[in-house]
């Protein structure tokens, strides 16, 4: 048989993501997120995080005590103080302008990042804001309304790309000039939080009115503000939250306040987000996740036990994208980020008994006639899945070593390769049969098992570092299978003819005739790699073999 080869893929992403069962769960439950941490190891440009915002482009920028970054799925670009023009890179808030541009709030005023010219810029009369901006929101007119720490209230314009100051006075008539927390609602009534002051709704002249809070006179007097946001179902009641009550509800009409989530003594609040009726609060001691809808609510948190869990408790912003992936921002461990895709696969990272598998590499699984999972591991020996239970345990049986390369099912024996040789173990009754080392004219050769095949008709390959070894049922021993040579073997798979492809190395792909132990076809150096790592037959029976580092090439 004649077999042509063309190259026709070149690269593949492959991913493991995670997944734990939801739990509709207090305050103090375990969420069951799991997270990849971004840190300035992965391209950050530092591990404290201020704030995280999503654009309409789908770019998440992230602020940081030092520096911007801008993430596009992909890759983390990084904008330092001589980028954006300004003497401070501490950036405080992100938001987006109606014009689509990036207004970013820093310790020493606003920089708006222009996408037409992909450059940074500051707005016209820039000099009246050299001030620490704390909150930035849009009304319907398009204008962005920005509060900062000493310099009061001031508005955007893009169409004039200028900045105009306002002058707010309290019921008192004295000036204003801490403005901590903006929200602006459909009608364009915006309300703020002065800090460690109280709630306001300011007015279309520009005065303020405290906000009433039905009974409880003074609710949110100099209590400290560190969210506000409004229902998304109805503009008249508005989330807050709050150092002193946790996360409440404010009824604006009636002055109603409602406590929905009390915080732990030593927490605070520290950042307020709501997406598709998620409230996300991020505090000092982990992420609180409240659902308008029912009232249930549940706690990110970190877990030394747990890689996967929040890396730091102390979170200062946590925002959901509109694909449904969770930004969390920490105070030193940079960004904890889960994606919507790690809820496709269950992870196990620890046994069901709770001994850890960090450390541990994953070679092999074989499937016993019970629909029990074994699984080859180097560090943690051989461990059994019960895909019903989801339990997963070690299997603690004398004569297995602790590193394993490879499973093979053989009726109720598992075959089971190691860097020492071949095993066969009885899954019935556990007794474990070691076979001598392999030889070769009475000589020992490597004794390596890198993988076991095991062909249609039920014989047992073994693929080493010095060739194949085939296993003679009626000796109970193994012989070495001269024509494939002392190549190193990698891969085995057979097609519907009954041809074995045999993935090399060192010499790229054999087709291998086990019914004449001959071989029947050899392809390396131009037509393939020479090193080959697998090769696999799809459903129309093409093959396709993966070379190290080179790619995917097809046979037709």
């Amino acid at each position: 048989m004649k077999y042509l080869m063309r190259l026709t893929i070149t690269f593949t992403v492959l991913a493991l993501c995670t997944h734990v069962p939801s739990a509709n769960a207090g305050l103090h439950e375990e969420s069951p997120c799991r997270f990849t941490q971004v840190t300035s190891r992965n391209g950050l440009s530092y591990n404290s995080v201020k704030c995280v915002m999503q654009d309409s482009r789908g770019y998440v920028w992230i602020g940081t005590y030092k520096g911007l970054n801008r993430y596009d799925g992909t890759r983390i670009k990084n904008y330092g103080r001589q980028d954006l023009g300004v003497k401070s890179d501490y950036i405080n808030v992100l938001a987006e302008d109606s014009a689509g541009n990036v207004l970013i709030g820093t310790d020493n005023g606003i920089v708006i990042y222009d996408y037409r010219k992909d450059s940074f810029r500051q707005p016209l009369q820039a000099e009246l804001l050299d001030d620490r901006i704390y909150s930035i929101q849009n009304d319907s007119k398009g204008i962005s309304w920005i509060g900062s720490r000493a310099q009061g209230l001031f508005s955007y314009d893009p169409e004039t790309d200028a900045v105009s100051k306002i002058d707010l006075k309290n019921p008192e008539g004295k000036l204003v000039r801490d403005i901590y927390r903006i929200v602006i609602d459909r009608n364009d009534k915006m309300h703020v939080a002065v800090y460690c002051d109280n709630l306001y709704r300011i007015t279309s002249d520009f005065t303020m009115e405290r906000l009433a809070t039905s009974g409880k006179a003074g609710y949110f007097e100099k209590d400290d503000i560190e969210g506000l946001v409004l229902n998304p179902s109805s503009s008249n009641q508005m989330f807050i939250a709050s150092k002193r009550h946790g996360l409440c509800r404010l009824d604006l009409r009636t002055g109603e306040v409602s406590v929905l989530v009390t915080l732990p003594a030593d927490s605070r609040p520290v950042y307020l987000s709501e997406n598709d009726g998620i409230l996300w609060l991020a505090t000092s001691s982990g992420v609180v996740k409240y659902s308008v809808g029912n009232g249930t609510c549940s706690t990110l948190k970190h877990d030394n036990a747990d890689k996967f869990s929040l890396s730091d408790d102390y979170t200062t912003t946590a925002i959901q994208t509109s694909d449904g992936s969770l930004f969390i921002g920490t105070t030193t461990q940079g960004i904890d980020y889960h994606s919507p895709s790690q809820d496709i696969f269950k992870k196990f990272y620890k046994t069901t008994d709770g001994e850890p598998l960090e450390g541990s590499s994953i070679c092999g699984f074989a499937q016993d006639r019970n629909g029990i999972v074994w699984v080859a591991s180097k560090g943690n020996g051989l461990m059994t899945l019960d895909p019903g239970t989801g339990a997963l345990a070690r299997k603690n049986i004398k004569g297995l070593p602790e590193t394993l390369n490879a499973l093979c099912i053989d009726g109720d024996n598992l075959w089971i390769g190691y860097h020492k040789g071949i095993c066969r173990l009885d899954i019935r009754t556990e007794n474990v049969k070691s076979y001598p080392h392999f030889t070769v004219s009475d000589v020992d050769i490597d004794n390596r098992v890198l993988r076991i095949f095991k062909s249609s008709d039920g014989k047992i390959f073994l693929c080493t570092s010095v060739g194949v070894m085939a296993y003679d049922p009626a000796a109970d021993k193994f012989r070495k299978v001269e024509c494939l040579g002392d190549r190193a073997i990698e891969y085995m798979a057979e097609d519907g003819d009954g041809t074995i492809w045999v993935a090399s190395y060192s010499q790229g792909v054999l087709a291998y005739d086990q019914f004449n132990d001959t071989v029947t076809g050899h392809w390396h150096g131009n037509s393939i790699p020479d090193m080959v790592s697998s090769v696999c037959l799809d459903k129309n029976g093409d093959l396709w073999a993966i070379g190290f580092n080179t790619g995917f090439y097809k046979y037709d």
